[in-house]
């Protein structure tokens, strides 16, 4: 095709819109809140991860050492705990630690513990990497000799993977709805630009125009609404993340900051957010107008 026919072609696309207008309007309007709740979902799946990582983190097994266990002994327990699989750190402390410990959260109650700085026993406090295997490593570190009781929060485990995996699934599930109606609208606005075409486009069949002219103006048409919706959807988007990053980081509640922490920042998200919604238009409205054209195209 010359490069003249293919820019005549791009032009009668945009033609076409602005000949539907209102029909492309409103194809842009629920596009761009496809999009917005595609973009809030794939944010809202992507933190809740990070969350539920950030948490894991900070789940711990805690191992403690029999009352005889002496240093040098409770340094080479150290090791084995290293080489159990899952393990991720591992933090020791000794009897004296503990007993510092338990003295600060009781001073108000002066001397209370005076006579017992040994009766607290030597610990280790060890992270994992997969908290979906988190029983299996309880298990292997409670066989290791020198070791008293392990205590594993296996419960609150089993909370936060639960809690991944719902918003996993339902994110990614939601984004997959939306992209099959987002396709439908597209789908539905450039079969009625076919049906009010018809007499037009059967003229062009019978002078030789060949189907690829006749359709590349509908592309144009689905892929531009597309690429619109998809920039408006991303500016609203990355505006609102903006302004409630904004909000919960004034709140100075140190549980928030904490876990805001874990949350990405706009900075390392906004391309993607815009790239991301730019190519699904393109994407999304040629899939669109590719089922469109080729069920309801028959001149």
């Amino acid at each position: 095709m010359r490069l003249g026919s293919f820019s005549y072609l791009v032009k009668q696309g945009w033609k076409n819109m602005g000949a539907n207008r209102l029909m492309t309007l409103a194809c842009i309007g629920v596009l761009t809140a496809c999009f917005l709740l595609t973009g809030v979902a794939v944010l809202l799946t992507l933190n809740v991860g990070r969350v539920v990582d950030y948490l894991a983190d900070q789940n711990e097994i805690v191992v403690t050492l029999l009352p005889e266990v002496e240093e040098e002994q409770a340094a080479a327990i150290g090791e084995q705990i290293k080489g159990v699989p899952n393990v991720q750190d591992v933090v020791y402390e000794s009897k004296d630690d503990a007993f510092n410990q338990m003295q600060s959260m009781l001073a108000e109650y002066g001397n209370l513990l005076e006579g017992f700085e040994r009766i607290f026993p030597a610990r280790y406090l060890v992270t994992v990497q997969d908290l979906t295997i988190i029983e299996d490593t309880n298990a292997r570190l409670a066989g290791i000799a020198g070791v008293e009781k392990t205590y594993v929060p296996v419960d609150l485990a089993g909370v936060m993977i639960a809690i991944n995996n719902a918003v996993t699934y339902g994110g990614w599930g939601i984004v997959a709805i939306l992209a099959l109606v987002s396709v439908i609208i597209i789908s539905n606005t450039i079969r009625l630009t076919v049906f009010a075409r018809r007499k037009e486009i059967s003229i062009m069949k019978y002078v030789g125009a060949t189907n690829a002219f006749i359709r590349l103006p509908f592309f144009v048409e689905g892929m531009t609404v597309g690429i619109i919706a998809g920039l408006i959807s991303s500016g609203i988007v990355c505006a609102g993340y903006y302004f409630v990053m904004d909000f919960l980081n004034g709140m100075y509640n140190v549980w928030i900051l904490k876990i805001l922490d874990s949350f990405l920042t706009l900075g390392q998200v906004w391309y993607f957010i815009v790239i991301g919604a730019v190519v699904a238009g393109i994407l999304i409205g040629g899939v669109g107008t590719a089922s469109s054209v080729r069920k309801h195209l028959k001149v």
